[in-house]
């Protein structure tokens, strides 16, 4: 794990505590995609390949600064908007020497709810010596009781789709000769979380030739024909809710600062 690099003359403020999850980006995936022709068909299955994108990302328009003028992040820095109810937005690119934020993650912080940015704390990388797993893209971990003191500074928001760090997803969906329908994520070419869709073949009764069955966060519709017919007949397509579709990441922590990721769903 990347060592922080606070300083020593940082002035600290306090911030709220927050709640454990809360420190994780508000990862969306993209409105395109699940359209038309965006999945790969296979027999009996279908692959969807696509990155998410924050919900909201911030670009800072000045050189970020603490309160006794240590260079936290360049001018045009990526804030990836975190989960919760206040105003809380962390670095996720690695900057170049001389800024704090070539180390470290930067977690600019509205600490009193005035819509203004105004404390700032540190966290590693996300990457861990023990494992060999990067998961930047999970962070997951509880809010810091204090965080020190940061300048005013001049933001606006960005293009999520312009976000320089987006973990890409392929989401495998496969009918399997039970009737059933597996889905398999696999996050980075490096994660992967397999469930079966909530659907059970009656025991002693024949196998139906098409099934819908939801999947996901429930709002997700599988539907699933042909399945009674050789493999290469069969079909999958997925019918996707009308709505912005948010991913969250479970992580559990280990010794000596390493984590491993248990799990992922929709909101």
């Amino acid at each position: 794990m990347a060592a922080l690099d606070i300083g020593f003359c940082s002035v600290s403020v306090e911030a709220a505590p927050g709640k454990k999850d809360e420190l994780q980006v508000d990862w969306a995936i993209p409105a395109d995609a699940f359209a038309p022709g965006k999945g790969e068909a296979k027999p009996g299955g279908l692959t969807f390949s696509f990155s998410l994108v924050p919900a909201r990302m911030l670009v800072a328009n000045e050189p970020v600064k603490s309160g006794d003028g240590k260079a936290l992040l360049p001018k045009s820095a990526q804030l990836y908007l975190m989960v919760g109810s206040r105003l809380l937005a962390c670095s996720q690119d690695q900057f170049a020497a001389g800024f704090v934020g070539s180390s470290n993650r930067v977690c600019v912080l509205d600490s009193d709810g005035n819509g203004r940015f105004d404390a700032y704390f540190l966290r590693s990388r996300g990457r861990s010596f023990m494992t060999g797993d990067q998961m930047w893209f999970a962070m997951n971990d509880s809010m810091p009781t204090r965080a020190m003191s940061l300048k005013d500074f001049a933001f606006v928001d960005g293009d999520p789709l312009a976000a320089s760090q987006r973990p890409k997803i392929d989401w495998h969906l496969v009918a399997n000769d039970k009737g059933q329908v597996s889905s398999v994520m696999r996050i980075e070419d490096k994660h992967s979380f397999g469930s079966l869709c909530p659907w059970h073949a009656p025991a002693k009764e024949a196998l139906p030739d098409e099934l819908k069955v939801p999947c996901g966060a429930g709002d997700f519709i599988v539907h699933a024909w042909n399945l009674t017919k050789p493999r290469a007949e069969q079909r999958v397509e997925l019918l996707a809710p009308n709505r912005t579709v948010k991913v969250r990441f479970d992580v559990d922590p280990r010794l000596m600062g390493a984590r491993l990721m248990s799990g992922m769903y929709f909101e």
